[in-house]
């Protein structure tokens, strides 16, 4: 039986959440966990959902209407069929900052432009085109996204997106106009960055969905002067550590030197995320002690309220010993408090991961 396949990835962003939004830039990558939609042809008409899909869409019919009727389209330009079944398999974590939205809308749109081909076969065009259905896709989920997270699911290396639109002014309040976001008026300017460095990923569960999060501090920018300051100054610094990486680290012997400072920015940017109340206790404990520990600095990832955390090490060495502390204490607060995690590791190298494993992770009681 002939299969259509559409596949997204998660997503890692290192720096720029919430500023890309004001005309700031981000930095991020894919991530190996990803998620897989498969479409196989029906003699009758319609579309049948698995029901792990229907599921975990079901706050979302609109969306689910949109999909019937793309995979609809795809099945029968591939088979004439008039039918067709589709189902799910995902390892990325939902709803905890690795781009879990983002990847089913860039499987949906896989599946239903480039069903028969890989992401790799895939030209720069194709992929584009595969972008834009997507971003259409997670507008659902987030009303107004960036359109980095969808970017980013298409397995991206290392990435600095730059916004066309400009940055606010500190002292302007910044508002949403109507249903367009700043991507639908202008593009994402993109280019591959470098990096040598040890990671680790926490990822601990969230008191506040992405959309609340984003939705409140949409508000708080419009109405607060203190927090438009702050959001002026995490975007400062966003582009302070995206020209840090730009440049470079000047020779072999500076290297450490040069991770030891961009540890800092990401220390100094978890700061002002906290200031703007997007911070996690647990989170916040786990990257202190993380420090104690070997790493030379991190930061939550994403929208906040806990989700993703990284965390990065100037060796392998540093990284492991990290790791199993990070462990061990997890692991005791699964036993007392049934908490659910996910720690991955890997090495950043060039623009691209390598070794990326997932390393221990309790599932969700």
């Amino acid at each position: 039986m002939a299969i259509l396949k559409g596949r997204g990835h998660g997503k890692l962003l290192l720096f720029g959440e919430h500023v890309i939004l004001h005309g700031y830039p981000a930095l991020g990558i894919g991530v190996p966990p990803s998620l897989e939609l498969r479409a196989r042809s029906l003699a009758t008409p319609g579309v049948v959902f698995s029901d792990a899909l229907q599921q975990g869409l079901k706050r979302y019919p609109h969306l689910l209407q949109q999909f019937e009727k793309a995979f609809l389209v795809a099945g029968r330009r591939w088979w004439g069929a008039r039918g067709v079944s589709v189902t799910v398999q995902s390892s990325v974590p939902i709803g905890r900052g690795m781009g879990s939205s983002s990847s089913l809308s860039v499987a949906a749109a896989h599946l239903e432009l480039y069903g028969k081909f890989s992401l790799s076969e895939l030209t720069a065009h194709q992929r584009g085109e595969i972008w834009k259905r997507a971003h259409h896709f997670e507008r659902t989920f987030h009303h107004t996204p960036s359109g980095i997270d969808t970017a980013l699911a298409l397995d991206a290396p290392l990435t600095i997106f730059r916004p066309n639109y400009p940055v606010r002014a500190e002292n302007s309040a910044y508002s949403w106009r109507g249903e367009s976001s700043p991507t639908e008026r202008a593009s994402l300017n993109t280019e591959n960055a470098i990096l040598e460095a040890a990671i680790v990923i926490i990822v601990l569960p969230r008191s506040k969905g992405a959309a609340e999060l984003i939705g409140r501090l949409r508000h708080q920018v419009n109405q607060r002067p203190a927090t438009q300051r702050i959001i002026h100054r995490l975007g400062s610094l966003t582009i302070q550590a995206v020209d840090h990486i730009v440049a470079g680290f000047p020779s072999a012997s500076k290297r450490s030197q040069w991770l030891e400072e961009l540890g800092q920015y990401a220390n100094q940017a978890h700061q002002l995320l906290t200031a703007l109340e997007l911070n996690d206790p647990l989170g916040d404990q786990l990257l202190t002690q993380a420090r104690r520990w070997g790493a030379l600095g991190g930061k939550i990832s994403g929208a906040g309220a806990g989700g993703a955390h990284w965390l990065i090490f100037d060796n392998n060495t540093a990284q492991r010993r990290a790791l199993a502390a990070i462990y061990r204490q997890l692991r005791q607060l699964s036993h007392a408090r049934r908490l659910s995690y996910q720690l991955y590791s890997g090495r950043i190298t060039g623009s691209h991961w390598q070794n990326f494993r997932e390393r221990h992770k309790a599932p969700s009681p």
